[in-house]
């Protein structure tokens, strides 16, 4: 272990003596400790900085940490482990926006992107890339600090970022070997945006979320009743009517239609909207109502922050191999997107919500991959994309009203593609015999050839060389197969990768220079929620215009500067409620 060499400052005279030193360094590591994990009702109590060759210890119980904002506002480069936890404790708890993170926990996510699985710890990375054996003990010493800071607490905390610069050098170096200095980049720079998309969290109208629920309630009940008639005559009832049959329960659900003679393999909802008989409908309203009741209901109301009456969900940035950012605590991303559920989420009095939204995104992704010509003309010229399709598919003209059911498969086919569905899989989301999936599928590669041949191409280079890429450099590692099953499944994803991950790359560049935007030009405006190629911003109602304009904008030029062979098309919307 190296030896620390630490300074504590407990006087803002001291500081003041130090901060010379601090802005001569070119890169310091930043860390916290703190009295809990809520960045609105637990203080800081301590705010380390530091190089490889010295700590400095601010206590900032007797402390003003103002002198500190032009350092830590500014471009100059700050490692963090885990930075979204310490920028949303600095900025609320000190008022300080603290730019250009370089996050150790990011970084060896990207490292390790597909490969097994590896603790993420600053301690783990400390033993993995130092040799280092960090102790964690004193880590929950901090949660009720009273009077004097001890010795072994002071070498804690100068330890803390002295490990994260360190571990932080060995990492880059492996960053810059594996040709992944733009994914750390992009992934580093968007960690501010949404630090502050869960800060400023969303407002959740309990009125008409109770009436939701509500009604609710009520579908569950009507549709169990209904259900029930058609079941009595199969399972019978006690003597007060009741079956022992859960609508709930799959394998309960999937043997009492077998008695109905409906045999299916799932209870998805596309799999189910293809059965014509009496018992599907209340089915489908069952299991929607109930699987939303279950995750959400009026248990939802314990997400309410108390202190900002709004609900901050926890975004995780890399929460898929994809890149996509996942949500959780609660989850916004599954909400359905239905009017009745999202037009509970408003905008305050006095605000707006202001939406933009991709047209299309993975399929011009897609395009851009193959360079398809056929494919590339059809964007090129605007209109229907589905319907253009289906007509090159099917050979004929189609029409959204005239030909609604060939514009359908052509717009699962498309999709399909992109995510890197088989002619399988596609038979059971369209109903169809597989034959029909493959020639359909057929007729699209015949089309659209190029679309083919990347597809091809793509998963070949991937099992060769061990990983997929996304237009932006974000690689996703592969292990070599253990069985036929494993191999054909990593086909799949490794067509489907580079499609879904130059979606998450340009949503997170967005984000970027979203934020930026914003805090130079409205004051008022916020990004509150984002879901793989949307973007929620609110605002006050005389800036919702501009926002709009800027949020287009944005949003265009983060996917041109991936897409340079297809327009982007982004619709944008003024409302009063996330509808």
């Amino acid at each position: 272990m190296p030896e620390l060499n630490w300074i504590y400052i407990r006087s803002d005279q001291e500081l003041l003596e130090a901060l010379p030193d601090l802005e001569r360094e070119p890169l310091l590591a930043v860390d916290t400790e703190t009295a809990g994990l809520d960045p609105f009702r637990h203080p800081i109590f301590l705010l380390q900085l530091g190089t490889l060759q010295r700590q400095w210890i601010i206590d900032c119980r007797s402390v003003s940490t103002e002198p500190l904002r032009h350092l830590l506002e500014s471009l100059r480069p700050k490692v963090l482990h885990n930075a979204k936890f310490d920028y949303k404790m600095v900025k609320q708890q000190l008022g300080i926006r603290m730019e250009n993170p370089v996050d150790t926990y990011l970084l060896e996510k990207i490292l390790h992107n597909g490969k097994p699985k590896v603790a993420l710890s600053l301690q783990a990375l400390a033993s993995k890339y130092l040799r280092w054996d960090l102790d964690k003990s004193l880590q929950g010493s901090f949660l009720n600090l009273e009077g004097e800071v001890s010795e072994a607490q002071l070498r804690y905390a100068a330890m803390d970022v002295l490990a994260a610069v360190s571990v932080a050098q060995a990492q880059l170096e492996e960053i810059r070997r594996e040709g992944l200095v733009r994914t750390a980049q992009l992934e580093c720079l968007a960690v501010n945006a949404l630090a502050d998309l869960e800060l400023h969290g969303i407002w959740l109208d309990r009125s008409r979320w109770t009436t939701l629920t509500s009604g609710l309630q009520q579908e569950v009940a009507r549709s169990k009743d209904a259900l029930d008639d058609i079941f009595k005559p199969y399972f019978g009832a006690d003597l007060f009517g009741h079956m022992d049959l859960h609508y709930d329960n799959d394998g309960q659900v999937l043997d009492a239609l077998r008695k109905l003679n409906l045999r299916v393999e799932n209870l998805q909802r596309s799999t189910l909207e293809k059965i014509s008989h009496p018992a599907i409908p209340p089915l489908i309203a069952y299991r929607d109502a109930h699987r939303f009741l279950t995750l959400y209901g009026e248990n939802f109301f314990q997400y309410i922050h108390p202190f900002t009456g709004r609900v901050h969900a926890e975004f995780l940035q890399l929460g898929a191999e994809t890149g996509r950012i996942a949500c959780m605590n609660p989850n916004l991303q599954s909400i359905p997107s239905t009017p009745p559920f999202r037009q509970c989420f408003v905008a305050r009095p006095g605000q707006k919500m202001v939406l933009g939204d991709y047209e299309g995104c993975e399929l011009r992704i897609l395009a851009e991959l193959s360079q398809d010509a056929l494919l590339l003309k059809i964007f090129q010229q605007g209109g229907d994309l589905h319907a253009m399709v289906a007509t090159q598919v099917f050979q004929q003209p189609v029409s959204r009203v005239e030909h609604p059911e060939l514009r359908a498969r052509a717009k699962a086919i498309n999709f399909g593609l992109a995510y890197g569905m088989g002619a399988q899989r596609l038979a059971t989301q369209l109903g169809c015999t597989l034959e029909d999936a493959q020639a359909w599928i057929h007729s699209y590669f015949q089309a659209f050839p190029r679309v083919r041949d990347y597809l091809e191409e793509s998963a070949r280079a991937t099992l060769h060389r061990g990983y997929a890429e996304s237009l932006g450099g974000r690689k996703r590692y592969f292990q070599p197969p253990m069985s036929e099953d494993e191999l054909a499944g990593q086909e799949r994803q490794a067509r489907n990768m580079p499609v879904q991950a130059t979606n998450a790359d340009m949503i997170k560049l967005a984000l970027v220079w979203l934020r930026e935007e914003l805090l130079r030009r409205v004051s008022t405006a916020r990004i509150i929620h984002t879901i793989h190629d949307e973007i929620v911003v609110e605002c006050g109602e005389d800036d919702a215009a501009e926002v709009a304009g800027l949020l287009g904008q944005t949003m265009r030029r983060a996917g041109e500067h991936f897409l340079p062979s297809v327009p982007v098309m982004v619709s944008t919307e003024i409302c009063d409620s996330w509808k």
